[in-house]
């Protein structure tokens, strides 16, 4: 009796520590809300991109820019006001307004979100 009741325990310990485990933050995770991608079109000026890359502590999504091709370009919520000031006067679009919504809704997970 005693080892059956430990072991159902055990079992239950074993139950309830899996489904912390699943709720766990990954340390590795970043959230890209309030995120946005633009993608500027700068011709063979690239020097000037790469300084504004640099400067606001950017990051590109698809590699370096390159001379003839336009580079998309993600932006934090704290710097899209210094960034906008920036190119002005440059070719851009919005790819992604808020980049961690779009990552979400095309995230297969977020489908079991409520499931937790």
């Amino acid at each position: 009796m005693k080892f059956t009741s430990s072991v159902s325990a055990l079992l239950g310990c074993l139950a309830l520590a899996s489904g912390a485990a699943v709720q766990m933050p990954d340390p590795n995770y970043k959230s890209y809300d309030g995120y946005k991608v633009f993608r500027l079109s700068f011709g063979q000026d690239v020097e000037k991109v790469v300084g504004i890359v640099e400067r606001l502590g950017l990051t590109t999504w698809m590699g370096a820019p390159r001379a003839g091709h336009p580079s998309d370009i993600v932006v934090s919520p704290s710097q899209v006001a210094n960034f906008l000031a920036e190119v002005r006067g440059m070719s851009y679009i919005t790819m992604h307004e808020d980049l961690g919504k779009s990552i979400e809704s095309e995230s297969p997970v977020s489908a079991y979100r409520g499931m937790v």
